[in-house]
């Protein structure tokens, strides 16, 4: 097949697409509905692949389980994929997130499936599926590192493939595709405060091409740090690194992380911040 014609010579080229550009900035992005996240990242665009990456602890797959559970209340039809959960630990993670939200089980929800033997020719197959039936506007994928590919090749190993491959769905069906990924212990090994960067990202090489935005999660509290520089309390304290950014600035967001229900919240939405101080503190 012959590559498609975007413009013929002669035509306005720049004028249309700024029109197209504005369309697409306005209408065919989804939130996060982390509203200080979203100032940052302008919400998931169509077309786009999304990195979320951390250690392990750090809650990658719950930030993401947060954001499905957001979009489907806001009447946004998304899938999550998810290979290393059982039926029991989704369910219970799902209600954990409801509950939090008070929101009632009766309250839409994202398509969930989980396979432990996923592959991108599978993922590919559903996501269509799932286009043509339900015309549903995102895709969670857990993990990169996990999910199995067509034929690694010399150039790119698995998990290389895996975030090509992605990065190809996302563009064939234009939807936002958001992979988890594992962070290699390279930050543990440094001096200083172990934060996270793009280059510790396992295949980091692979991300760096095709990933249109990397968020990295940090949560100091768990490295035992409770008190920033300027002495404010970091519990509960979520540090979201936007690393990288096609359509705005790399910067960084602090989201709250309510370890009694495992969920994510916006800080700047919070009446009460009682229940992530200290006895000493509150």
């Amino acid at each position: 097949m012959s590559s498609q014609e975007f413009y013929k010579p002669g035509e306005p080229f720049f004028a249309e697409s700024i029109v197209k550009s504005n369309s697409l900035y306005q209408n065919k992005c989804v939130p996060s509905y982390f509203s200080k996240l979203d100032e940052v990242i302008k919400g998931f665009h169509n077309s786009n692949l999304i990195i979320i990456g951390g250690r392990p602890c750090m809650g990658c797959r719950t930030l993401a389980l947060t954001m499905a559970c957001k979009q489907a209340w806001e009447n946004h039809k998304v899938a999550c994929f998810f290979m290393s959960l059982t039926e029991s630990s989704l369910t219970d993670r799902v209600r954990r997130i409801y509950n939090a939200y008070e929101k009632p089980s009766s309250a839409p929800h994202p398509f969930f499936y989980i396979d432990y033997k996923l592959d991108t020719v599978k993922l590919r197959n559903d996501v269509e599926r799932l286009k043509r039936e339900e015309n549903i506007e995102a895709v969670y994928v857990e993990s990169v590192q996990m999910i199995g590919v067509k034929e690694p090749t010399e150039t790119l190993r698995q998990a290389g493939c895996a975030i090509k491959e992605l990065w190809e769905i996302s563009r064939e069906f234009d939807i936002p595709v958001i992979a988890l990924s594992s962070i290699s212990r390279g930050p543990v090994y440094r001096t200083g405060y172990p934060s996270p960067r793009l280059c510790d990202l396992r295949e980091s090489s692979a991300i760096e091409v095709y990933a249109d935005v990397v968020l990295l999660i940090d949560r100091p509290e768990y490295y035992g740090l409770l008190i920033d520089e300027n002495g404010n309390s970091l519990i509960g304290v979520a540090k979201v690194d936007v690393a990288k950014n096609v359509n705005g600035q790399t910067t960084n967001v602090e989201l709250m992380f309510d370890k009694s229900s495992v969920v994510f919240e916006n800080r700047e939405e919070l009446a009460d911040f009682s229940k992530y101080m200290t006895p000493k503190e509150s």
